[in-house]
């Protein structure tokens, strides 16, 4: 039989609230804010490097001898494969990729039982769309969603990604090529390296320093078609360079002119960070900064290209400061992932 309590039982009770529900409120605020802001200090070029000269030494030349360990290693438009519990897609087998880490999940209500609790989720872009509508609804406890594709079509903001965002069983979605900024359960995730030519992104990788950067802004070429000529116009383009010399000339640029490709995010984005360069991209601000490239890229308005060729000639640019490395390393991604998932555990209990 329970015993009535004192009257300064009761009041120690209510002091005992007041003062848990702001820490476990400031606990749960604290973790989102790490997710938003975290660098990862832990990740440099020397756990970048790790293993990375053996397993190319060992490929040769040929790239998909390669993939095996590049593809678990660095962050690529693939990543999602590699890093999740579970995935949505077909790119594996279109592209001949070596096998996932994850097992495939199908489309139907009934897969919706194998998902874990806060297990991670990777979804191609074509795929979301039909993800959100036949097997979220049907999911036993939150999910952290990772999405992305090595081509078009990207994920658009409607009406079904606003009522996904809503839906209390995505813990977090990170998302390549985001198109939602400020919303407390929902950010960026790289393109990455691209996975055609991440052997040669590697050997460039090895065959770097700690040496003195080139100052000023530094230009390599960048293509003009139907896809990418709307972002690229007006911009000062730079001379077409073997495989080798093009990474050679990001191994040692303190700055490097980075525009948007067929969509905002590039590949050349993240092998200049890789390999230690700051990108200068024209790329939402608003996008892409919070959580994803704050602090490792310059950003100038697409609208005004000429700001561009004004800091190639000398115009203002911030001190040199070394990028996150971590933003291209599939562990770094992995702890982000985790935590977002701890993240959701905390909440729930």
């Amino acid at each position: 039989m329970g015993t009535a309590s004192s009257p300064s039982s009761r009041a120690f009770q209510r002091l005992c609230l007041r003062v848990a529900l702001p820490l476990a409120l400031i606990r749960r605020m604290a973790v989102s804010e790490a997710l938003v802001q975290q660098r990862y200090h832990a990740y440099n070029r020397t756990t970048l490097l790790a293993g990375v000269a053996e397993a190319a030494s060992a490929s040769g030349d040929d790239v998909k001898r390669f993939w095996p360990f590049a593809l678990r290693h660095f962050v690529t438009p693939v990543a999602g494969y590699y890093l999740c519990d579970r995935y949505v897609g077909d790119e594996v087998e279109r592209y001949g990729l070596p096998p996932p880490v994850g097992a495939r999940l199908e489309l139907m209500a009934a897969a919706a039982a194998a998902v874990a609790p806060f297990a991670s989720v990777y979804v191609q872009a074509r795929y979301v769309e039909a993800f959100a509508a036949s097997v979220v609804p049907h999911l036993r406890a939150p999910i952290v969603l990772v999405t992305g594709s090595e081509e078009l079509p990207q994920v658009e903001a409607s009406n079904w990604t606003e009522a996904l965002l809503e839906d209390r069983r995505i813990a977090f979605w990170f998302s390549q090529n985001p198109v939602y900024s400020g919303r407390a359960r929902y950010g960026g995730f790289p393109y990455g390296v691209r996975t055609e030519t991440v052997l040669g992104f590697a050997k460039a990788l090895v065959r770097s320093g700690d040496g003195p950067r080139r100052p000023g802004l530094q230009l390599t070429y960048t293509s003009r078609h139907r896809m990418n000529g709307w972002m690229r116009a007006g911009l000062p383009n730079g001379p077409l360079l073997p495989a080798h010399a093009f990474y050679d000339l990001l191994a040692t640029a303190s700055f490097v002119l980075s525009p948007c490709g067929d969509r905002y995010d590039t590949y050349h984005t993240y092998e200049a960070i890789g390999l230690g360069a700051v990108p200068v991209v024209n790329a939402p601000e608003a996008l892409y900064s919070p959580g994803l490239l704050a602090g490792s890229a310059v950003f100038f308005d697409s609208a005004h290209p000429e700001r561009a060729e004004a800091m190639r000639r000398g115009g203002t640019l911030p001190p040199y400061s070394e990028p996150d490395r971590g933003l291209v390393q599939l562990d770094a991604w992995r702890e982000r992932i985790a935590a977002a998932a701890a993240a959701a555990r905390a909440g729930a209990a």
